[in-house]
């Protein structure tokens, strides 16, 4: 009996990501201070000789966003990572790409002195503690698992028989064109409904690793951290309903707005 299956059609251990997700409680300001691990606040880490990083765009000081290890690392000198942005959406940070509009850093030591910098120009997010990460696994991207179901032996049987148990997770007129044909096109579709309804799919909140979710390209994947808007990240865009923000492995940083 495999493992994993999607639809029916047995995946290998590979096609699984390790994510970690995090375990948070919120804190008081007066409970903030520099040397957490932590979501907002108002006590980013900073070295005698930092200064608070600005917007290269509009001159402003950015919000800081978070400060995290990276969670495969049990090493006491892993690396801490800072994130502060620009929280303007306006046509000239849009067509600048948002490229001067943020600052990631990273350090090894937080258990040096640290400055205490006034925030004085932007928002404060409120303070969530990462107490720890829970580790967990999600599918592939969906055009990697797309293209594996798909040239699986005799995968369309496979799904098929899939559809007629389950019921519940596809159209009725959907699955009823997947029983009477062969075209690429439905089964494609049927691979993306039982991807998307899978319990290892890809989550769309907060995580280190995993898979990414991309509200405007769907086959992204390898993050370094994705942030969604959720009920403990309070950033909120003018005009934007939703927001995912992805850091890769080569510290870029792309935000979709929805």
């Amino acid at each position: 009996m495999p493992k994993h299956t999607l639809l029916g059609v047995p995946i290998p251990d590979d096609m699984l990501i390790m994510r970690y997700i995090p375990v948070y409680e919120k804190l008081e300001d007066k409970k903030d201070n520099p040397y957490l691990q932590k979501i907002g606040g108002s006590q980013p880490f900073f070295c005698i000789g930092d200064i608070w990083p600005e917007c290269k765009i509009c001159k402003t000081q950015m919000t800081f966003i978070f400060q995290l290890k990276d969670p495969k690392n049990d090493s006491d000198l892993v690396k801490f990572y800072q994130l502060f942005m620009c929280l303007k959406i306006d046509k000239d940070h849009l067509e600048k790409k948002r490229l001067k509009s943020f600052d990631i850093r990273f350090f090894y030591d937080v258990y040096k002195s640290s400055l205490i910098l006034p925030n004085v120009d932007t928002k404060i997010l409120s303070c969530y503690k990462i107490k720890k990460w829970k580790k967990d696994e999600e599918l592939e991207c969906i055009t990697l698992a797309m293209d594996y179901v798909l040239n699986y032996p005799g995968s369309h049987d496979i799904i098929t028989k899939f559809v007629v148990e389950n019921p519940k997770i596809f159209k009725s007129k959907l699955a009823q064109s997947l029983l009477d044909s062969c075209k690429l096109d439905v089964m494609k579709q049927v691979i993306c409904d039982g991807y998307f309804n899978h319990v290892d799919a890809p989550i769309k909140t907060f995580k280190f690793y995993g898979t990414g979710n991309r509200i405007t390209k769907d086959d992204f994947s390898n993050n370094f951290v994705q942030i969604c808007k959720t009920e403990f990240i309070e950033l909120d865009f003018e005009g934007v309903k939703n927001w995912v923000l992805h850091i890769t492995n080569g510290f870029n940083l792309e935000i979709d707005f929805e």
